[in-house]
């Protein structure tokens, strides 16, 4: 099973902005900070980003050799020594970055990343050794190299700074930020990503479709949160795991109580999930249901926090029994635990 994951650079590897570094380093600051904050709120180009550091880093004379002197002065995130170790073990690594080819192939490099598993902003140096043009890469350039890729691969991991810049992470199988995001896994730093993978390649959790339709497992939570389940169903069907998710399953015009009564008979396990919204009416006549199910046929019963409430939301008291699972702030964590808890019913 081949796992690969795509990494853009700048403050995802890097604690800063590499550009931001070198301005720094040129004493060019602030002037940096205003081009950064256009490129950020989108009000330039990448193209024009480039064009703009040329400008300003041309000024100081900036060449290739300060560019290789300037190169320990950006700090890497912590983590990174032992999220790229994980090469050793068959994992492949990408960098997906518009940040600048002199920072980040020597990096590549460094930590033997193929020259082929990189994408980067392709900026030249004239006769003169100055820095003097730029080819730029967009957001589009980032999809399309990650696409073009993931094919070979049965799980791809996507790391971006922001969901500004670094949409990419939409093409593979788990895609998560640096940057606090409802939507996506919050990865503050690398440990995390390591403790998931290296559970992945020792607990053997990804495995082999089976040809046959799985164990199911029902979603059981209040419709008020339904956005949060959308990004928890998917994060979990992507390791095979059989979900019955309503919104999947009931058409237009279907009885939703007749298809829960049909369905619970074929359910293996419930993960009962609380958010902000609390539990809802029809959560209370599920639980009732699985309760009884519980007891005749041992199915496994998980309570899952999600969202962002401030505190553990309230359990129902059968509930407060078990285990839960804390996904508040998409703990990364929490969802090896989960993934972890619900190996069985993963198809082999």
């Amino acid at each position: 099973m081949k796992i690969a994951i795509f990494l853009d650079v700048d403050k995802t590897v890097t604690q800063l902005n590499i550009q931001e570094v070198y301005a720094r380093e040129l004493d060019q600051k602030r002037a940096y900070d205003d081009i950064e904050k256009a490129f950020q709120e989108k009000t330039i180009t990448s193209t024009e980003f480039g064009r703009r550091i040329i400008l300003l880093f041309a000024e100081k004379k900036f060449s290739i050799l300060r560019a290789k002197d300037f190169f320990e002065k950006v700090k890497l995130r912590d983590g990174v020594d032992k999220l790229f170790s994980l090469q050793s073990r068959g994992v492949d690594i990408y960098f997906v970055s518009s940040g600048p080819n002199y920072y980040v192939q020597p990096l590549g490099e460094l930590y033997g990343v193929p020259s082929k598993n990189i994408l980067s902003s392709d900026y030249k140096f004239g006769t003169d050794g100055i820095i003097n043009s730029c080819i730029a890469v967009d957001d589009q350039k980032k999809v399309r190299f990650v696409v073009d890729n993931i094919k070979r691969y049965d799980i791809t991991i996507g790391i971006g700074d922001n969901d500004r810049h670094d949409r990419f992470v939409d093409a593979c199988t788990i895609s998560m930020f640096m940057e606090p995001n409802e939507d996506y896994i919050h990865v503050p730093h690398f440990n995390a990503v390591y403790t998931l993978v290296e559970s992945l390649l020792n607990q053997s959790i990804i495995r082999t479709p089976a040809r046959g339709p799985g164990k199911k497992i029902f979603l059981c939570h209040n419709s008020k949160d339904k956005e949060a389940v959308r990004t928890l169903n998917k994060a979990i069907t992507m390791y095979k795991v059989n979900t019955w998710f309503d919104e999947e399953q009931i058409k237009a015009g279907d009885s939703w109580v007749e298809k829960l009564q049909s369905v619970i008979a074929e359910i293996n396990a419930c993960l009962v999930i609380v958010g902000d919204s609390g539990v809802g009416p029809w959560q209370q006549k599920e639980e009732n249901a699985f309760i009884i199910e519980l007891v005749k046929r041992n199915c496994k019963v998980i309570p899952v926090i999600v969202g962002t409430p401030a505190s553990i939301p309230t359990l129902p008291v059968f509930l407060q029994q078990l285990q839960y699972v804390d996904l508040r702030g998409a703990n990364l964590y929490e969802f090896v635990k989960l993934i972890s808890a619900l190996e069985e019913y993963i198809p082999t």
